[in-house]
């Protein structure tokens, strides 16, 4: 449960969840911000449970493949707390819960155990026994709601009603949470609160207990819910809504029609959270989520929605002369790295090398990527094709077999062994490979990667800085501080015309990922992790789409529509949305 407010300013992926929004006219702009925000955090469905079907929101979801549901109430207009409204939503959950659980009881006969207790609780010696419970409450006094950790829906009611309505100062908490601090309240001021405890059958006992210790000045009420379930629920929201009747006549304020400043009113209508929600898109948000967990002060500072829409200016700007690619990840998944790539995307790929885009691949892998990439492709390709092995350690062109012409031992490889050996046994882990360019460790069956490299920082050539630790989805890598994933787009740029860049794609872009370097700039692209720096590697689907298939749709973006040069088309990106 959350307020437009959180839905709006949370980063995390909604993806594979249903998002269910409540509201009596489904028209005001707050409303909006939460439904959009839910579509671009990825939500699989927004549902919509109003008195209103017509309100703007209301169609703005059912336009967006959501749910609509209009809920009867007794009376179109609501109150200040717009009490028919909520209590035709809680209804319809009731008995939509009931279904869905299976219970014996049927519908007819859940309305009719709420209709009794509505009627009950409107009879004039059930309202007189209230009013006489709160007659000496006034607006300077406490009320203080102890309750069963199951009664939140109605502890919740009374607390925001209460407060919204002015009436007098209210707090809720059960009775452990209180007993634990806040009854130094009572202390102080025990002729000045009043004490509502709502009990059910595991709280009766608590409660006895925490009662024979109160202050004799302590005013206390008891109502009791029994199991505390859905139904004993719905009936606490209705004893609530005559309390505040309750104490609104005690007080002298009618909680249906309160009083509001103008200000308040502005304040309602306020669309600054709408606005606030347009700058978020799905690129925003992830950047924003990978900045929030890394929660480094040393991150650069800036605003977010200004730096990706200058990214995404850059690169629909520039001509594209060259295109480098990681693989495992992002030209192939990382489950299927053995397979072949998806014609699509090999079917793109030669679309942009005979329009004269230089292709080359940037792999943590070995000789395997340089057979894969000629499997896939005609050899007349495969020859211009440049690979970059060994995270930038090794450079050849996809047409030589390296497995022949193997690359030097790079000597710091061979003190990293070295090192190993002298180490306990336990620190190699089975799926350690030591090569002639890095040493691979697989995370597959692996149960403290982290721990692993942890360890492994402290050989002296990682920690002198002369080599370092980089990951992908599927291993981490010890490779020499002078492979780079770079070296393969600075061959590359010498390849091409003047006036053309070259685009980087991979998806490893967090500060430890072993494609961060290849995407810490302007040019980059990222189609999974981002780093926390606003400056440096960014997504332009954010977590609404990865891997291959943002791939796939990338390529396809970039195009020649005037003749002057392949570029890529913003509009063909489909993005979530432009922004302002």
């Amino acid at each position: 449960m959350q307020s437009p407010m959180e839905l709006v300013c949370e980063t995390c992926s909604l993806k594979g969840t249903d998002v269910w929004l409540f509201s009596a006219s489904a028209d005001n702009s707050d409303l909006s911000a939460a439904a959009k925000a839910a579509k671009y955090r990825g939500c699989e469905r927004i549902i919509i449970c109003t008195r209103n079907g017509a309100g703007r929101v209301a169609q703005w979801v059912k336009n967006n493949g959501g749910a609509v549901i209009t809920v009867p109430v007794a009376e179109v207009k609501d109150g200040f707390l717009a009490t028919h409204s909520l209590f035709a939503s809680i209804l319809a959950l009731l008995l939509a819960s009931n279904i869905a659980a299976g219970n014996p009881l049927s519908s007819q006969e859940l309305i009719s155990a709420v209709r009794e207790h509505l009627v009950r609780s409107r009879k004039q010696d059930v309202r007189a026994r209230l009013a006489e419970k709160y007659s000496a409450l006034t607006r300077d006094m406490t009320l203080l709601v102890l309750a069963d950790p199951r009664l939140m829906t109605a502890t919740l009611l009374i607390e925001t009603s209460i407060w919204e309505t002015a009436l007098c100062a209210v707090q809720t908490t059960d009775f452990r949470n209180f007993a634990h601090g806040r009854h130094t309240w009572l202390h102080h001021r025990a002729s000045k609160t009043l004490v509502v405890a709502m009990t059910g059958e595991r709280s009766r006992k608590v409660w006895q207990s925490a009662e024979a210790q109160l202050p004799s000045s302590t005013r206390t009420f008891q109502a009791d819910y029994g199991a505390c379930g859905r139904l004993s629920n719905v009936f606490a929201v209705i004893d609530g809504l005559g309390w505040l009747e309750a104490i609104g006549t005690a007080v002298g304020v009618d909680p249906g029609k309160p009083g509001i400043g103008e200000f308040g009113r502005v304040l309602y209508e306020d669309p600054v959270l709408e606005d606030v929600g347009d700058e978020l898109n799905s690129a925003v948000r992830h950047k924003s989520a990978a900045a929030e967990f890394l929660d480094s002060t040393g991150r650069s500072e800036g605003d977010l929605p200004i730096a990706f829409e200058t990214k995404l200016s850059a690169l629909c700007e520039v001509e594209i002369g060259g295109l480098v690619l990681d693989y495992d990840g992002t030209v192939v998944t990382t489950k299927d790295r053995r397979k072949p790539p998806d014609p699509r995307i090999v079917q793109e790929l030669q679309r942009l090398h005979s329009q004269g885009v230089a292709i080359a691949f940037a792999s943590g892998r070995g000789k395997s990527l340089g057979e894969a990439v000629r499997d896939t492709f005609p050899d007349e390709i495969a020859k211009q094709i440049l690979i970059g092995y060994y995270n930038g350690g090794y450079l050849r062109y996809a047409d030589v077999d390296i497995s022949e012409d193997r690359p030097i031992r790079d000597p710091i490889i061979d003190e990293i062994a070295e090192w190993f050996k002298e180490q306990d046994g336990n620190l190699v882990p089975d799926t350690m490979t030591f090569g002639s360019r890095q040493v691979e460790v697989g995370l597959k069956g692996s149960h403290r990667p982290h721990g692993i490299a942890a360890a492994v920082s402290a050989c002296p050539a990682i920690a002198e800085g002369r080599a370092r630790i980089v990951w992908s989805a599927h291993s981490f890598d010890i490779i020499p501080s002078t492979a780079s994933k770079l070296r393969v787009v600075e061959a590359l740029e010498k390849l091409i015309r003047p006036g053309q860049a070259v685009v980087s794609i991979g998806d490893s872009g967090a500060t430890d990922g072993n494609d961060f370097e290849l995407l810490d700039r302007m040019l980059g692209i990222s189609i999974n992790a981002v780093c926390a720096d606003v400056s440096g590697s960014w997504s332009v689907f954010g977590q609404e789409k990865s891997g291959p298939d943002a791939l796939l749709q990338i390529l396809q973006a970039m195009m020649s529509s005037d003749g002057s040069g392949i570029r890529l088309n913003r509009q063909a990106l489909c993005l979530d949305r432009t922004v302002k």
